[in-house]
């Protein structure tokens, strides 16, 4: 129980939602080994939905995550803190495309 990865894998599990300034918004399901993101416009309509693996690191002090998609590996760090989830964008990376201090923040679906 006090393995960092398990740690972490715990307080992932459950669902989570992103909520976009245009009011569409994103939800990540996560389970064991397994992230499923559904993306939803500003009415609430289904845009799409994907199921991947999903694997966890810990990493000199830092959360990583990695989502297996058939178009390639998305690898972000996250930390969770005060029951949000924050994502940092790829722009923390060389090949990124955002700034490096974006984060999408998701709060717990209950």
């Amino acid at each position: 129980n006090l393995h960092p990865v398990r740690m972490e894998w715990n307080k992932l599990k459950g669902a989570w939602k992103h909520t976009y300034e245009d009011g569409s918004y994103r939800i990540k399901r996560i389970s064991w080994g397994t992230e499923q993101l559904e993306h939803y416009d500003a009415k609430g309509s289904l845009t799409g939905k994907r199921v991947v693996p999903m694997r966890i690191e810990v990493k000199g002090g830092l959360n990583h995550f990695y989502a297996f998609h058939p178009n390639g590996t998305y690898h972000s760090i996250y930390k969770i803190h005060d029951g949000k989830w924050y994502e940092q964008f790829r722009g923390i990376w060389r090949e990124g495309n955002a700034t490096p201090d974006a984060f999408l923040v998701y709060e717990r679906l209950e």
